[in-house]
C-alpha cells in the first residue's frame, strides 16, 4: 500500500488533467459542426426536393438516438417527441407529426407492423413510414408502428412473444423481413447491440471504466473529413496491413439464415394462431434484388452496401429454393416503382414506404378482413 501512497499525488494530478483535456476537447469541438456522412445539403435536396431540405435534417437529427436497453429483445428505439420523429413512451413510433401519444393498442381492430429500421422508417417523417400509410388506408383501424432499428425475423419473434405474454393482443400482426437477417448472418443469433452489451458485461472485475470519449477513436469519427476516415479506420482496424476479409458469406452461411428466416415465419404463424392474431409475412424489397438503385438520386459515393450485399445472394437462393410456405406470405422482393424507391443505401422513399403500405393493405383487406 505504501506504493500507493507515494504515487497518489502523481496519479490524481494525471486524472485531473485528463478530465480537463476532455472538457476542453468537447467545449472546442461542440463549436464544430458534426459530420453530416456527406449528406450536405445539396446533397439533401437532390434526394428530397430543395424546397424539403430543412425537414430532412430535422428528420435527421431526431432519428439520431442512442437506443434503450430494453429485457430480452435487448434494446428498443428511445421515446422522443420530435417534429417529424415521435416515438412514445412504449418504444412505439407514432404515425402523426407532432405527436408522441401513440402506446400500444390491443384488441379487435388493431394492427401492429413490425420490422427493422425500414419499418421504423429512418429518413422519413412520422406519416411517412408505412405503418402511417397503412393506418391512412384503414383510418378505422389503429396501426401500431413496431419497428425499430437493426431488428430481424428473430429480433421480432422475440418482441412479439413478449408483447402477447402480457396479455396485449391485437387483430393483425404483420412482420417485414429480409434486408437486417442477411445483414445479422450469425447464427446462433446476436443483436444489433449484442457486441456492446457484451462488451460491457464483460469488463474487468474492478469495475474501473474510464470513459475519455477525447480518447476514444471514436470521438472523431464525425469530424473527421470522409476522404480520411476510410484510411484511418483501416489502419486502426488492421495495422499490419493483412488485409480484411470479405463481408460477403459463403451460400452455405445464407442457406441457413434462409432457414431460420423459414423457422421464424412459421413460428409467428403458428404463435399468432394460438391467440387468435392473424399473421401476415412480408418478404422487403433489398437494394441488391432487382432494380435497387437504378432510379435512385443518391449519389454512387454514399452508398455503403457492405455486409448488406448478402440480401442479393440471399434472395437469389430464396428464388431457387421456391421459398413456398403454409403461411400467409407476401413476396415483395421484386416491387419496384418509376421513382426514387431509397434515399441512402438501404431505407425506403416516402413514396415507395407508400407503394409497399398499399401492397401489404391489398393482402390484409383480401385475406384477413371480413366482409
Amino acid at each position: 500500500m505504501n506504493w500507493i501512497k507515494k504515487y497518489y499525488p502523481t496519479l490524481s494530478i494525471s486524472i485531473l488533467i485528463l478530465v480537463f483535456l476532455e472538457l476542453g476537447a468537447r467545449f472546442i469541438f461542440s463549436e464544430i459542426p458534426r459530420y453530416n456522412g456527406g449528406y450536405t445539403d445539396e446533397i439533401l435536396g437532390q434526394i428530397y426536393g430543395k424546397e424539403k431540405i430543412e425537414d430532412y435534417k430535422i428528420v435527421r437529427r431526431e432519428q439520431s438516438l442512442r437506443w434503450q436497453y430494453y429485457p430480452f429483445v435487448e434494446y428498443k428505439e428511445t421515446p422522443r417527441s420530435g417534429k417529424y420523429v415521435s416515438v412514445s413512451s412504449e418504444n412505439t413510433r407514432c404515425n402523426s407529426n407532432g405527436n408522441n401519444q401513440c402506446e400500444i393498442a390491443n384488441g379487435k381492430g388493431v394492427i401492429w407492423i413490425f420490422g427493422g429500421s425500414t419499418v421504423f422508417g429512418y429518413g422519413v417523417k412520422n406519416d411517412e413510414t408505412i405503418p402511417a400509410y397503412i393506418n391512412k388506408i384503414f383510418p378505422d383501424y389503429t396501426v401500431v408502428n413496431m419497428g425499430h432499428g437493426s431488428y430481424y425475423s428473430t429480433s421480432e419473434r422475440i418482441l412479439f412473444n413478449e408483447k402477447l405474454s402480457e396479455g396485449l393482443v391485437p387483430e393483425i400482426a404483420v412482420f417485414v423481413d429480409g434486408l437486417n437477417d442477411f445483414y445479422y448472418f450469425n447464427i446462433p443469433n446476436i443483436s444489433g447491440a449484442s457486441k456492446k452489451i457484451r462488451k460491457y458485461l464483460n469488463r474487468t472485475s474492478s469495475g474501473i471504466n474510464l470513459d475519455f470519449k477525447f480518447l476514444n477513436k471514436s470521438y472523431f469519427w464525425m469530424y473527421l473529413h470522409s476522404s480520411l476516415k476510410p484510411k484511418l479506420k483501416k489502419i486502426i482496424s488492421d495495422p499490419e496491413g493483412n488485409g480484411s476479409s470479405s463481408l460477403a458469406q459463403p451460400d452455405s452461411i445464407l442457406l441457413k439464415v434462409i432457414d431460420r428466416l423459414r423457422f421464424n415465419f412459421l413460428a409467428r404463424q403458428s404463435i399468432g394462431d394460438i391467440n387468435g392474431v392473424k399473421v401476415l409475412n412480408v418478404l422487403q424489397p433489398v437494394p441488391g434484388y432487382g432494380i435497387g438503385h437504378k432510379t435512385s438520386k443518391v449519389p454512387t459515393h454514399l452508398l455503403r452496401l457492405e455486409g448488406h450485399v448478402n440480401s442479393a445472394r440471399g434472395y437469389q437462393l430464396i428464388e431457387e429454393e421456391k421459398f413456398n410456405l403454409s403461411v400467409s406470405y407476401l413476396d415483395l422482393s421484386s416491387l419496384s416503382i418509376d421513382e426514387p424507391m431509397y434515399i441512402d443505401t438501404v431505407h425506403y422513399s416516402p413514396e415507395f414506404n407508400k407503394q409497399i403500405a398499399e401492397r401489404i393493405s391489398d393482402m390484409i383487406n383480401n385475406s384477413f378482413i371480413e366482409k
